[in-house]
């Protein structure tokens, strides 16, 4: 406890110890104040502080103990210098011993019982006291313990400790065991030492004495049994898998299973005499060992796999004759499994340019072998076909070689697959299987024109445009005029052009452009011409016309000349004569050029839904050919 007389403000406090000398630690435990007031004026305090600390958290050792107490002026305990007191304590545990009376005998005792006593051979600080132990419970009466005989635990172990505040430490320890003879215990059972029938031959008889000896008391029991005669089993082991038995050691045992087969295969040995022990059933890394004649081994989803195949099940066994020789069946396991598949490029890399040679490396390995197919995803047509582990493809790369790859390998466990998606980077161009409608192009005043250009190419386009050709304003970002990209079947894609609420400014002539950064891009023109409504006499409803729209498309190719491109003028007589004279395009080309335009109705099957629906025709409108 620490005291300051007379203080103001009330003070503080800090205690330290060290333990052996070492370095002194503040001691975390919160003090307990007291602040009574010492009267007058002005107020003083009389400021008491103390804090306890657990003898068994200190633990064994000499302890130094500082304390502090300074005025409550600051919050920083550092920037004030306090009245320090100091105190110091060695603790030590006591030790203590035992002796018991009688003694044992080579470590046993004779007698049916003993007693035993646990004293302190020394105090310690704080002293303690000696108790008995017996697997963490405290047991006899204090320092006394009366050890009995128990046949059925013939050692017995107690612990004597010192016991203090400090807590409790292990003076010595006692192993009782007592040295007894039961005669009524000694037997000879039906099946003692006997002779090996080896060979019809042997025919030796004897008698067999058993004798129990006590070496502690030095007495003796003996007792005399009959002959047996021991011969090995005639066959080897079977081993059993389902309803197929297999025995000794041959190339034709062979067990056929399927990766992930759940259930046993059993070892049984039969006849002989006495039985076989220790048989012993191993398949890879799962043994089992059975204490007789028999062994198991129980499989289950995880355990049998493809590594397992070809793997040699053995099953032994063996004979107290010593003459078993054909101990020994060997069982082979043929595991079924689907393919694993390995699917690899040369070069290692997915984007490619055109013309670039591509080795494609298929393989596969099952069981039994899988058909290996090599071919290009949403197409019905193989690469490559053989039934091997290993096929190899050679490609030139070109446009229409981007797409997914894929690798499968089938067998009787099924089927396994691995893609690669192919880039080989090309402009944008339309997709030839196209025809292409005629120039002109009506749309309803207030309706809605919607229509797709299937184009291909990779990468994708990163840039797409619509301007009108008066004013050169890019319309993306006007709200009734959208362009978007949609992804189809690689290389393919859809630039879907959609203009709403027709109005009057609408009826001119438009440049698309497309462009990935392969090349120049592409453009694509059309002109929206002003049409009339219809109407529908079954239903009375009126019904919205999308354009049918004319497209003339350039692709741009530097290759020492530019290709100029002439657009239609809106609604002028001199479109009409271009028109009038040449109803296949809708573009005046260069002399070099070569153009053919047609028009269909229909998609290209296999590339799914372009995105249209409603009341709307879809039409596809591109140039085959513009070089």
């Amino acid at each position: 406890m620490l005291d300051l007389i007379k203080v103001y403000p009330r003070a503080k406090c800090r205690f330290y110890r060290e333990k052996d000398g070492g370095n002194s630690v503040e001691i975390p435990t919160n003090p307990v104040y007291s602040h009574p007031e010492t009267g007058g004026t002005p107020v003083y305090y009389r400021s008491q502080c103390s804090v306890t600390v657990p003898v068994q958290e200190l633990g064994e050792g000499t302890h130094s103990f500082t304390g502090y107490i300074y005025p409550g002026v600051t919050g920083d305990p550092a920037k004030v210098t306090g009245t320090p007191a100091d105190k110091s304590v060695t603790l030590s545990f006591s030790q203590a011993s035992h002796s018991c009376r009688p003694q044992a005998v080579q470590g046993y005792f004779l007698e049916e019982s003993t007693t035993c006593t646990c004293r302190l051979s020394s105090d310690g600080h704080p002293r303690g006291t000696a108790q008995w132990y017996k697997g963490g419970q405290q047991v006899g009466s204090r320092e006394t313990l009366l050890v009995t005989r128990d046949r059925s635990n013939p050692e017995q172990i107690y612990t004597c400790e010192a016991v203090s505040d400090l807590g409790r430490r292990v003076g010595s320890m006692l192993s009782a065991k007592f040295a007894f003879i039961d005669t009524d215990s000694v037997e000879v059972e039906s099946t003692p030492d006997t002779i090996n029938l080896c060979d019809n031959r042997n025919n030796n008889q004897a008698q067999v004495t058993c004798r129990v000896i006590n070496p502690v008391l030095n007495t003796r029991q003996d007792k005399d049994t009959h002959i047996i005669f021991r011969k090995p089993p005639p066959a080897p082991p079977q081993m059993t898998v389902g309803s197929e038995s297999y025995q000794g050691v041959s190339p034709s045992n062979i067990v056929t299973l399927t990766e992930g087969y759940s259930g046993y295969i059993k070892c049984r040995v039969e006849g002989g005499y006495p039985a076989t022990h220790a048989t012993k059933l191993k398949c890879g890394q799962l043994v089992d060992t059975g204490a007789g004649h028999t062994a198991a081994l129980s499989f289950t989803a995880d355990q049998l796999t493809r590594e397992m195949n070809g793997a040699v099940c053995t099953c032994t066994s063996q004979h107290d004759s010593g003459c078993y020789s054909n101990r020994k069946t060997q069982l082979t396991l043929n595991v079924l499994y689907a393919p694993e598949i390995t699917f690899t490029l040369a070069p290692a890399q997915t984007t490619f340019s055109k013309g670039d040679k591509l080795e494609l490396k298929c393989s596969g390995q099952g069981n039994p072998d899988p058909t290996l197919t090599l071919t290009l995803k949403e197409t019905t047509d193989n690469l490559t076909n053989v039934a091997t582990t290993e096929l190899i493809h050679t490609l030139s790369l070109g446009c229409m070689d981007t797409g997914v790859y894929v690798c499968s390998g089938q067998n009787s466990q099924g089927t396994n697959r691995t893609e690669i998606f192919i880039g080989v980077r090309c402009l944008q161009q339309l997709n030839p299987l196209y025809n292409y409608p005629k120039p002109q192009v009506d749309a309803v005043l207030g309706d809605t024109v919607k229509f797709g250009i299937e184009i291909y190419g990779f990468p994708e386009p990163s840039t797409l445009t619509l301007e009108r050709t008066d004013d050169e304003i890019n319309l993306i970002s006007s709200p009734r005029h959208s362009v978007e990209y949609t992804v189809g079947v690689a290389p393919f894609g859809v630039v879907n052009v959609t203009i709403s609420d027709v109005v009057d400014a609408d009826y001119t002539n438009y440049i698309l452009t497309v462009d990935n950064g392969v090349g120049n891009g592409l453009i694509y023109t059309f002109y929206l011409n002003e049409g009339s409504n219809l109407h529908d006499d079954s239903e009375g409803e009126q019904l919205n016309i999308t354009a049918i729209i004319s497209g003339v498309v350039a692709v741009l190719i530097i290759a020492g000349f530019i290709v100029s491109i002439i657009f239609l003028s809106r609604k002028n007589r001199l479109l009409k004569e271009r028109l009038s004279l040449n109803q296949k395009g809708g573009v005046m080309l260069a002399s070099r050029d070569t153009i053919s335009v047609s028009t269909s109705l229909s998609s290209r099957p296999g590339h799914g839904d372009l995105g249209l629906s409603g009341p709307e025709s879809y039409i596809q409108s591109t140039v085959t050919s513009c070089y």
